[in-house]
C-alpha cells in the first residue's frame, strides 16, 4: 500500500512539473508577442502588426501604470476620437487582445495594466452580427460574451457608454 502511495505521488509531482513548464512556455511565448514603444505609452504588437495604446482613454500612462479614470463613452461620441494616426479597432483587433488568464480582465497585464472590466467600443458596433447582435468586446472574464443587453436600434445604442482603447497600424 505504502508503495502505491509513494508511486502515485511520484506520477502526481511528474504531473505538475509538465504542467508548470507548459504553462511557463505558453506565458513566456505570449510575452514575446508585444513590445513598448520608445516612451512606453503603447504597444507593438508582432501578431497583429498594430500598435495599442497602453491605456484605456481617460488614463494616462504615468510612473510604470495606467492611472486615472477611463472613461465611458456613448457611440454618439465616440468617432471624435479618432485622431490620425489613432482610430478604434475593430472587433476582431480587439478581441485579439483576449488571454485565456484565468483571471480578469483577460489581458496581458504586464503590457496593459489596470485595464477596466467592461465593455469596450469597436468601429465595428455600427453593425450587426447575423443574430442582430452589435459587436463590442467586453474585458470582465474570461468567456466571449456576445452583447446582452445591446440589442435594439441604434437610438438605444448610443444610450450605453463603453470604455475605448485606440489602435493604430505600425506602417
Amino acid at each position: 500500500m505504502n508503495t502505491l502511495k509513494s508511486d502515485f505521488r511520484q506520477l502526481y509531482s511528474i504531473f505538475l512539473l509538465v504542467l508548470t513548464t507548459l504553462i511557463s512556455m505558453d506565458a513566456s511565448a505570449q510575452n514575446t508577442r508585444y513590445s513598448l514603444t520608445n516612451d512606453g505609452t503603447a504597444v507593438m504588437d508582432s501578431k497583429t502588426s498594430l500598435i495599442w495604446k497602453r491605456c484605456e482613454e481617460g488614463k494616462t500612462w504615468t510612473n510604470g501604470m495606467c492611472r486615472g479614470l477611463g472613461i465611458k463613452y456613448n457611440w454618439s461620441d465616440v468617432e471624435k476620437l479618432n485622431a490620425s494616426p489613432w482610430r478604434l479597432p475593430t472587433a476582431d483587433e480587439l478581441k485579439s487582445l483576449k488571454e485565456d488568464t484565468g483571471v480578469a480582465p483577460p489581458i496581458n497585464r504586464e503590457y496593459f495594466p489596470n485595464t477596466d472590466r467592461a465593455w469596450f467600443w469597436t468601429s465595428s458596433a455600427g453593425v450587426r452580427d447575423a443574430s442582430g447582435c452589435i459587436q463590442i468586446v467586453y474585458f470582465g472574464d474570461d468567456i466571449e460574451r456576445r452583447c446582452p443587453l445591446m440589442r435594439g436600434n441604434t437610438e438605444q445604442l448610443a444610450l450605453r457608454p463603453a470604455f475605448v482603447r485606440l489602435v493604430r497600424s505600425a506602417n
